[in-house]
């Protein structure tokens, strides 16, 4: 298939509808091939809409990379840590040190909980940047994870 040529589906039969995009018009109404009701054609989704859930994850990701990191660095500046350490045996510290990053881990779970919820609607990323803004204000965390919660209106 030509890059001019793209493929809409039949709203009734689902069967698929080739047609040059260089004549599309907004509205256009065709008889389906397949059933042989009209159906109205559409353009296929821009790569640049499936991009932008793409960057969504990965600002998501980097987000909690960028917060693990701190959240490490703050541990290993705070006064006495190297004592504390190197005072206590092995197995132990690495309990502890395993321990204090679970429990970092699930704060940073609870901190993204609205935009983890809210990953799959329509407003993924504006839900995510609020949070990832907002979301330290106990109202701007409140506010995204009841705008996770709330269902997509069918528009």
């Amino acid at each position: 298939m030509s890059e001019r040529f793209v493929c809409s589906k039949c709203l009734h039969c689902g069967g698929g509808i080739e047609f040059d995009s260089a004549n599309f018009q907004t509205g256009m109404v065709v008889t389906c091939p397949h059933c042989g009701k009209p159906t109205t054609l559409y353009l296929p989704y821009e790569p640049a809409k499936l991009m932008s859930k793409k960057m969504g994850v990965a600002l998501a990701m980097m987000a909690v990379a960028v917060f693990v990191v701190f959240i490490v660095i703050l541990c290993a500046q705070a006064p006495g840590f190297g004592d504390w350490l190197n005072s206590m045996n092995l197995v132990q510290s690495l309990i502890e040190v395993v321990t204090m990053v679970a429990f970092g881990l699930a704060l940073v779970a609870v901190y993204f909980l609205p935009a983890i919820l809210g990953r799959n609607k329509r407003n993924a990323n504006a839900i995510l940047v609020l949070n990832l803004l907002t979301g330290w204000t106990i109202l701007g965390w409140i506010i995204a994870l009841v705008w996770a919660c709330t269902v997509d209106s069918e528009k």
